[in-house]
């Protein structure tokens, strides 16, 4: 999640001669594409964050800032899941189960935190704190439910990322997954391909048939 920027290499001055060479022998350069965005996918169905989280029936997975990565690990296989929202359990009131509040949250964890940070460093997951892992808050992308699936297909694509929580007024409504988008897209197309089957066959119920 962390936008890094490449430095920009030394070059040396080449001679007036070899510069004329190197222009009449090479052609030019193609011009790099421009990232995918969502005038790339104005096609695309509409559907909405909120849509998707209406008939999500996965979870949404706390862990506690202090709590080892151990039990991280264990919770997301147990649960099945690649994404656990990280939290200060000093800002979650004493009588609730969990920090809805997006102000609880301080993070997000994810299995790719885990291989990158802990696998290939070689940390040990019994003495590793997540706060030490997660992908800290100020670093973290969000969505609404009003966001369309396309946007958030463009955020997952532009900064590489796989999971986004779900914010709504400030309360915490879910985490979106980069499954969740590619099955409500192919849900949007099937239903949409549906439509057009019936309004060829004249079986539409539209007025048009």
């Amino acid at each position: 999640m962390i936008l890094s920027f490449a430095r920009p290499l030394a070059h040396r001055v080449a001679p007036a001669a070899c510069l004329a060479r190197v222009a009449t022998s090479q052609p030019p350069r193609a011009s790099e594409p421009e990232p995918f965005s969502e005038s790339d996918a104005e096609d695309l169905p509409r559907s909405t964050i909120g849509d998707i989280l209406k008939t999500k029936d996965d979870p949404t997975l706390w862990i506690g800032q202090d709590s080892m990565m151990i039990d991280a690990v264990r919770k997301m296989s147990d649960e099945n899941a690649a994404a656990l929202l990280v939290f200060d359990p000093s800002r979650v009131h004493p009588l609730d189960g969990a920090p809805h509040s997006a102000d609880a949250v301080v993070g997000i964890l994810t299995e790719r935190d885990y291989l990158h940070k802990v696998v290939v460093q070689g940390r040990s997951s019994f003495t590793t704190p997540v706060k030490d892992i997660m992908t800290r808050q100020q670093q973290v992308k969000v969505l609404t439910p009003s966001d369309s699936v396309v946007r958030a297909m463009v955020l997952m694509v532009k900064h590489d990322i796989r999971n986004v929580p779900v914010i709504d007024d400030n309360a915490m409504v879910g985490v979106l997954s980069i499954k969740d988008v590619v099955k409500a897209l192919l849900d949007d197309q099937k239903a949409e391909i549906h439509t057009l089957k019936e309004f060829i066959s004249g079986t539409s119920h539209n007025g048009l048939a």
